[in-house]
């Protein structure tokens, strides 16, 4: 095959409205797209990408090797849940080195979309080496000859998912650039190489389309399944462009699994297998949100959503509720030992940590060459959050780590003394879940040579970090939280990435399940015998404004109390730009037509020596279009073809009506 001549004639697109089109790859191009990074390197991908396009001619070959009898094993024993790949081997595997490859290829690929994504699909596999490369159909089947890898067959799977075989791709694609609002909003928050959407032709798209071997990476699968379960919910197929994630509480607190499914006309969660209906503490058990109120440990346990739409239903993946009986989950006392004086949790010691004089009692000194602590998963399963200790810090290389909580280089909430720019970084991310994007609160690089408190809270979809009680800078619109990656390296002076060990004393080390109030690390610090102002209630619902006129008559001052009787200043922190608050507490500003509905925002009260609480402040804003105008204005007659009228000074989104008598019977616009 002459790799210049055009790669439509070696490919069987038969998209039709009866989809059962065929379509072959020759699939082992390496490209000159950026080889990605392992999953433990902290260099970011190249965000200077070449242009994709589909490979012409099969070069290298990249094979990873599984287990011989994975394939079996996983056909055996995957449940068949309405959300799973499942598959039939049309072939012996021992049959040859080759047909063993594909075997475990496609065993593979099958566990990965089963773990990480709902697709409800049968795979007929078929191994001939008569078939030039690969290829597969919307039917289901794959066929693989001369190209076997894993990667292959994520891109064989793409097509049995509608990616050029489905009968609404070819419209879609059309023009080169992607038409659907899924496929291409998981594009921006994954890849985002294109401002424009994915790209693609009439067999393939990119980025996610796994067309070349280097496209294939630990991140890249899972952003893979995003965007093809975002592609297939453009054609009007069931799917879910947002799974439920992993949700932690505390007794008394609301939990919330949430789903995405555009096709979805009913939904049906469930706990441990068994229905749920609406009543007491249970809402949304038919919707795309179900909320537990006040929780017990009784309601933990798997949740699961099953959507009917498109002619099919669909499981999503399961996900799961912990609910931790007390809002403290642990403490770190470090006296001679890291055990957990509360709970049994206790840590682990890596290297010759020594135990010295503390803040309170005796404290680990970890020496910044191998030594550091890590704690029991159970540890990293929390949603709003709270860690907070004392730190003693000698010195030495950035990226030290205080804290990194975490499965890896793509999730991990961490507290770095010193980041590559100078700065003190508290930083959250989970790529896998959420989008690519790290959330930082920057702030000065600790202190040297003294004992220095910090706190690190995440509250919903904010976190602040506080330094010797105060708050020192916030972070805002997460979409990551720890409960959405239970973390498995839960590390005190350790990075995920291969950074510097701490290098100085770390001293009652706390963790809880809830975001502790301003007040309360203030107390916690216990510095000062000033005592913290405090917003009663945390939630507070305001008066309904509208979009006609300005917002007046309510203030903050009324909310906030301070036992030492000190003034007060308020400032708002986060939500609409329509809302000033005055340092008294007052508030002012009139809603735009586009602030209709529930306004939120965060809000801060602070004492003259610097300690804080924060409220959330909701407003219900109803949009209103202003009233029509009357008039009985006659314009006066002209005699002539074309005629135009300038009305100026509307009112916005008024109507203006008018009569008009040609005298030709001629028409009228206005």
């Amino acid at each position: 095959m002459s790799g210049s001549e055009p790669e439509s004639r070696y490919f069987s697109e038969m998209a039709s409205s009866e989809p059962t089109g065929l379509t072959s790859v020759l699939d082992e191009v390496v490209s000159p797209y950026p080889r990605n990074p392992s999953p433990m390197s902290k260099t970011r991908r190249s965000s200077a990408r070449p242009q994709f396009r589909t490979p012409s001619c099969p070069l290298v070959t990249h094979t990873r090797k599984a287990s011989a009898s994975l394939a079996l094993v996983l056909a055996a024993a995957l449940p068949a849940a309405k959300a799973d790949i499942t598959y039939h081997l049309n072939f012996d595997p021992a049959s040859s080195g080759e047909a063993q490859e594909v075997a475990n290829s496609v065993a593979v690929a099958a566990a990965f979309y089963n773990q990480h994504g709902s697709f409800n699909k049968h795979w007929a596999v078929t191994y001939h080496p008569g078939i030039p490369t690969a290829e597969g159909n919307y039917d289901g089947y794959m066929g693989y000859g001369g190209t076997r890898n894993e990667r292959v067959v994520f891109h064989e799977a793409a097509h049995t998912f509608g990616m050029g075989t489905h009968g609404a791709y070819g419209g879609l694609i059309a023009g080169g650039v992607w038409k659907g609002k899924y496929g291409n909003q998981a594009q921006f928050d994954t890849y985002n190489d294109f401002g424009d959407g994915l790209h693609g032709d009439g067999h393939a798209i990119w980025p996610s389309g796994f067309n070349y071997n280097n496209e294939d990476g630990y991140v890249e699968r899972f952003w893979h399944t995003r965007i093809m379960a975002g592609i297939r919910a453009d054609m009007s197929i069931l799917s879910y462009t947002r799974e439920a994630r992993n949700e932690a509480v505390v007794v008394g607190e609301t939990a919330e699994f949430r789903v995405e499914s555009p096709m979805a006309a009913s939904y049906q969660w469930s706990r441990n297998g068994v229905n749920l209906a609406n009543g007491g503490d249970i809402s949304g058990a038919n919707t795309a949100t179900l909320r537990i109120a006040n929780a017990e440990t009784a309601d933990a346990g798997t949740y699961r959503c099953a959507v009917t739409g498109a002619n099919e239903t669909l499981n999503n993946r399961p996900r799961q509720l912990w609910v931790h009986p007390a809002p403290q989950l642990g403490q770190w006392s470090f006296n001679g030992n890291p055990n957990d004086a509360l709970n049994a949790n206790h840590g682990t010691a890596f290297g010759t940590p020594a135990y010295v004089a503390g803040k309170i009692g005796q404290a680990i000194d970890l020496d910044g060459a191998d030594d550091y602590i890590d704690l029991p998963d159970p540890m990293g399963r929390t949603a709003d959050t709270t860690i907070a200790t004392w730190v003693n810090w000698d010195g030495g290389g950035d990226w030290q780590r205080i804290f990194d909580f975490g499965t890896g280089t793509f999730q991990n909430f961490f507290l770095t003394p010193k980041a590559g720019g100078g700065a003190m970084r508290l930083s959250i991310k989970d790529i896998i879940n959420g989008k690519d994007q790290e959330y930082q609160v920057n702030t000065t690089t600790l202190p040297l040579g003294q004992w220095v408190h910090l706190a690190a809270v995440i509250k919903g979809d904010y976190m602040t970090l506080y330094m010797n009680g105060k708050p020192v800078g916030s972070a805002f619109n997460l979409d990551a939280g720890p409960a959405h990656f239970p973390a498995t390296n839960n590390y005190i002076g350790k990075s995920q990435y291969n950074d510097p060990t701490f290098n100085g004393r770390v001293d009652d080390f706390r963790l809880y399940g809830k975001a502790l109030t301003g007040s309360e690390i203030w107390a916690l610090w216990g510095e000062s015998a000033n005592q913290a102002p405090v917003f009663s209630p945390e939630i507070i619902t305001l008066p309904a404004g509208t979009t006609l006129g300005p917002y007046t008559g309510q203030t903050l001052a009324s909310y906030a109390t301070d036992a030492d009787s000190n003034p007060l200043t308020f400032s708002k922190l986060n939500g609409p730009a329509w809302l000033t608050v005055a340092a008294n507490g007052t508030l002012s500003g009139q809603p735009t037509p586009n602030d209709g509905g529930t306004n939120t925002f965060i809000v801060r009260v602070t004492d003259p020596s610097g300690a804080t609480s924060d409220a959330t402040v909701k407003i219900p804003v109803t949009a209103l279009l202003a009233s029509p105008v009357t008039s009985s204005t006659t314009a006066p007659a002209i005699d002539s073809d074309d005629v135009s009228f300038i009305a100026t000074n509307i009112a916005e989104l008024n109507t203006i009506n008018g009569t008009s008598n040609p005298p030709d019977n001629d028409e009228s616009t206005f």
